[in-house]
This record gives structure tokens, C-alpha cells and sequence, in this order.
């Protein structure tokens, strides 16, 4: 937004964006004093929700299209600033003091998190260990009065861009306490699409208390010491080891079952000729089909 836009917004009554806040998660709108102005228009963006809220709190939330700002459309903000109560001279007031917000409920399809400190976790064999995390996750608002309550709880005033990072911080806040918790193996947290999938379904749980619904996640990278590395190395080599022999033993038993099979076949093929009637029998029967002679020693 240029300067001239900045001045223009200061000195209108009516709330409308002359300017492009489509990248912007939540938008904040400078009003006049700092005032809201009843019996005014506020022109919503499709996608977006405009709240209301003061000192961490939200009060009234409209939706995408054009409203009047009165104390039908207002009703939270009625109670909360007293509008619809007037004063000696038998005025109501025209105005009242908040904050105002466009929130966008567009799908942000990547956004970067990482672990917010290190992740400490214990292993039998390797003893207490860290590591940090990098990734992306995709999501979008699903519940505005959850989202800015949320964000409110940290600041009481919003400042542009700064929605981002505190969703952010959330986010890596969970993911962070969840691997601690549940102190998952090494050979769990080295294999990042396992991890990812511990981690995914919870966060999504997690993140609906916050007005947010998660579409994706991911954990894209894992930094660590270089002890750690080498021993991870090594388990890889062993795992490595250990599908090799595997798929050795797997293939004797295919080829020794094959081997059993082929003998029983052959066997089944084979002919005795009985003795006392001349028929030929399969070799594995013990008695002649014809004269029921015993075929024994044939």
C-alpha cells in the first residue's frame, strides 16, 4: 500500500480495501482513531472474514459481501461497548474503540516450520541425544473466532505478518513436545516419512483447537551431531545386513520347498508294475488298484 493509500484510509468512514491482502494470512485494518463507525459499510473479499476484537479479545465476525455496521450486524459488540445504551442527552453512540482484521481463509499450500529448540530424546544404546527439524505443511483457517482468539492470547493487537510466525510457532511448539513425549525409537526418528506419519494425525487434532485445518505435513530435513550420524550409519549398514540375509533365507525356503514339490512330483509320475496282475500303479501306492497285491519293495 503507498503512502497516499495509507493517508486516504485514515481520513474514510466507510471500511474498503483499495488494495491487493490476498497473501496475507491476516490483514490489519488502520481505522480512523482507532474507531469503529456505526451506521457505516464494510465490504468483505470473498475468502476473507473481517473481525472484530479488543484488549485479546474477539467479539463480531461478518462474512464475505457488503454490511452495514449497526447494531443488528454488531450484536457481541453491542453488549461488550455498551451501544445501544444512551447517554443524558438521550443519544446512542456512534462510534466505539477495536480492532479490525480481514482474515483469509484461502488454502496456503506451503508454509516452512522448523523446531522452535532441540528436541531431546533418549536411546537404550546411544543414551540422551538431540536433534532439530525443518519441513513445510500446508493448512488454512477453518474457524476465524479460534484462530484470532488464538493469536490474541500471545498479543493483544495484531501486527501485519506477524499472524504467520505465531501459527508457526504453534505448530513446532506440538511437534516438538510430541517426539518428546512419546520418546520414539532412533531407528523411527532417522526415517523422516515415519516420522512424519507418527507425528501428522495429531497435529491435525491438535491444530482444530487453534481454528486450523491442516491439509499437509511434512518433515523435510534433520540436523544433528556428528556422533549421531555415525551411529545411525551403522544401523543403516545392519538393517542393510539384515534384508540381505533375509531375502537369502526367504529364497532357500522357496528353493527347498520348489525341490520338495519336484520330488513329490516325480515320485507321483513314476509307475510299479504289480507282480501278480501286471498294472501299472502311481509309485506312492502301497497296494495294487487292480488286485490289491502289496506293491512293497517296487
Amino acid at each position: 500500500m503507498g503512502i497516499f493509500s495509507r493517508f486516504k484510509n485514515i481520513f474514510k468512514k466507510d471500511i474498503i480495501l483499495d488494495c491487493d491482502i490476498s497473501s496475507h494470512l491476516i490483514y490489519v485494518y488502520k481505522l480512523r482513531k482507532g474507531q469503529i463507525r456505526l451506521n457505516r459499510k464494510v465490504i468483505v473479499p470473498n475468502n476473507f472474514d473481517f473481525v472484530i476484537a479488543k484488549k485479546g479479545k474477539v467479539f463480531d465476525i461478518l462474512k464475505s459481501g457488503e454490511h452495514e455496521l449497526s447494531l443488528s450486524t454488531l450484536p457481541k459488540s453491542v453488549k461488550k461497548f455498551g451501544l445501544d445504551k444512551a447517554d443524558s442527552d438521550g443519544k446512542l453512540p456512534k462510534t466505539f474503540e477495536a480492532n479490525a482484521y480481514f482474515v483469509n481463509l484461502k488454502l496456503f499450500k506451503y508454509s516452512k516450520w522448523e523446531s522452535y529448540r532441540k528436541i531431546a530424546l533418549t536411546d537404550k544404546c546411544l543414551g540422551n541425544y538431540s536433534i532439530w527439524l525443518e519441513g513445510g505443511f500446508a493448512f488454512k483457517v477453518a474457524d476465524s473466532f479460534r484462530f484470532v482468539n488464538s493469536l490474541l492470547k500471545i498479543y493483544d493487537y495484531l501486527k501485519n505478518d506477524e499472524a504467520e510466525s505465531i501459527l508457526e510457532s504453534f505448530l513446532s511448539e506440538f511437534v516438538v513436545d510430541e517426539i518428546e513425549k512419546n520418546n520414539y525409537k532412533i531407528e523411527q526418528v532417522s526415517n523422516l516419512d515415519v516420522l512424519t506419519d507418527l507425528v501428522y494425525e495429531k497435529l491435525c487434532e491438535r491444530m482444530v483447537a487453534f481454528g486450523i485445518e491442516i491439509q499437509g505435513f511434512l518433515i523435510e530435513k534433520m540436523g544433528m551431531k556428528k556422533n549421531l550420524k555415525n551411529y545411525l550409519k551403522k544401523i543403516d549398514v545392519k538393517q542393510n545386513q539384515q534384508k540381505i540375509d533375509t531375502n537369502i533365507k526367504k529364497e532357500y525356503s522357496i528353493n527347498s520347498c520348489t525341490n520338495q514339490n519336484l520330488a513329490l512330483e516325480q515320485k507321483q509320475n513314476k509307475k510299479i508294475r504289480c507282480l501278480l496282475c501286471g498294472f501299472e500303479n502311481n509309485a506312492v501306492n502301497e497296494r495294487c488298484a487292480i488286485c490289491n497285491e502289496k506293491l512293497e519293495g517296487r
